[in-house]
């Protein structure tokens, strides 16, 4: 759920595929910040649950509520209480619709003593679309002690929340016709899913592995099916190479077979130009990392004489033209461009690559001019933005001293010490660069 906790302050920060048609949400009244101090808005996901705080205690959780205090508009199915004395928390039955707006009212005359034209609080939100495209996909010997059982290990990275019954639906597996079945689990972050099709049998001839994608599931306009081949049993091949980036720049060739992790792999595998090569071995493929940050067009040779697990050598020469891309600058908001509230601050998550140094510029529209700016724009459009805002603060923020600066870095801008909010106002955070 995404909580704006300085109240009345909107912070519009949605990444490009979240862009909608301009919402029918109320525009705040900036009279109720005497009363509430944080309430869901924005963009959120399909779990969520609705959250209203208030700037006085308005019961605990033994206080029954009437349902009609809080109702929203499609309807939403739920429980209502407080969940701590300042705090009201809707938790829906079902998940919330994707891409629906909803609304809600709140009749706050019923829990804490307002003017009368303050009775009813007018709030809404909107729930993230489904979206996925592909991550990682590898073959892997299972165990890797032998080459005769093979499981494919792919990654699938979602824009929100996905329950494992919905994802059964989205890709179908088949290994040589015959269907296989799919496993997912949870990858390295809740957006990102690991599958796995396993108990592949290796056999005397090469064997075709299907991907098909279920283009009637939601958020597969992306997402296109995809074939890997499995080589025949005693075939030991080179099958292709990805340029890795982390946990540092370095170059994953894959192999039909599990590699021999004991073997000396120097001369074995050469990138012109670069005298000191380190190795990794994973199951079946080899990590090649440069001793040093390396740029430009490269020449990778793969020689005769790498051995899999059973002593067999790879037999073939290989040369690969790689492209070792000294990444132009470039920044990008994390996520949906949440502002994380920590200890009186105001956090913007953002990432860089090639940069010494970011500008960060808020722009603020006033609560006067918000529906001129809607007239023309959805939430996060920027049509003739500085007729209707103004630029109220200006910062540049140093990136040197974060490590290698040619990889991709987290950081994070505090903009609570430029910006004051004003109640009703919205505000617009820009991060650019200066080349």
């Amino acid at each position: 759920m995404k909580i704006i906790k300085i109240l009345p302050l909107l912070i519009i920060l949605f990444i490009a595929s979240c862009k909608e048609k301009p919402k029918k949400i109320p525009p705040f009244n900036q009279s109720f910040s005497a009363y509430i101090t944080a309430f869901t808005s924005g963009v959120v996901s399909k779990k969520a649950t609705i959250k209203v705080s208030f700037t006085r205690a308005i019961g605990d959780s033994t206080n029954t509520l009437a349902e009609d205090i809080l109702v929203f508009d499609p309807e939403i199915q739920g429980k209502l209480s407080i969940l701590d004395q300042n705090t009201l928390e809707f938790i829906p039955a079902e998940d919330l619709e994707p891409g629906q707006v909803y609304t809600a009212k709140l009749k706050l005359d019923k829990l804490i003593e307002v003017p009368d034209t303050l009775g009813v609080f007018d709030f809404g939100f909107q729930v993230l679309r489904p979206d996925y495209e592909w991550g990682s996909l590898e073959l892997l010997a299972t165990p890797e002690s032998q080459m005769d059982c093979y499981k494919l290990k792919g990654t699938i990275i979602s824009a929100d929340e996905e329950d494992f019954e919905d994802l059964q639906n989205l890709v179908e597996a088949s290994v040589a016709g015959n269907s296989q079945k799919v496993r997912w689990q949870v990858g390295d972050h809740h957006l990102q899913y690991v599958f796995e099709v396993d108990s592949i049998k290796r056999l005397d001839k090469a064997l075709k592995i299907s991907l098909k994608v279920n283009k009637e599931a939601k958020g597969t306009k992306r997402l296109e099916s995809r074939t890997v081949e499995l080589p025949a049993l005693g075939d030991f091949k080179f099958l292709d190479y990805s340029m890795q980036r982390s946990p540092a720049s370095h170059i994953r060739l894959s192999f039909s077979d599990p590699i021999d992790q004991t073997q000396d792999l120097s001369g074995l595998i050469t990138l012109k130009g670069v005298n000191k090569l380190r190795f990794e071995v994973e199951n079946t493929a080899i990590l090649v990392f440069p001793e040093n940050e390396t740029y430009g067009s490269l020449q990778l040779e793969i020689f005769p004489g790498i051995k899999n697990i059973l002593g067999y050598k790879f037999e073939a020469h290989k040369t690969l033209q790689l492209e070792f891309k000294n990444e132009k600058p470039q920044v990008k908001i994390i996520g949906n461009g949440n502002i994380i509230p920590v200890n009186d601050k105001l956090l913007l998550p953002f990432q860089a690559i090639s940069l010494k140094a970011v500008d960060v510029k808020v722009v603020k529209i006033p609560e006067g001019n918000i529906l001129q700016f809607l007239q023309n724009n959805s939430y996060d459009g920027q049509s003739e933005l500085y007729r209707v805002g103004e630029v109220v603060a200006t910062q540049k923020i140093d990136l040197s001293a974060k490590g290698s600066l040619k990889q991709w870095n987290t950081y994070s801008v505090d903009i609570s010490n430029s910006v004051k909010p004003e109640g009703g106002a919205i505000y617009r955070v820009y991060l650019s660069f200066s080349k």
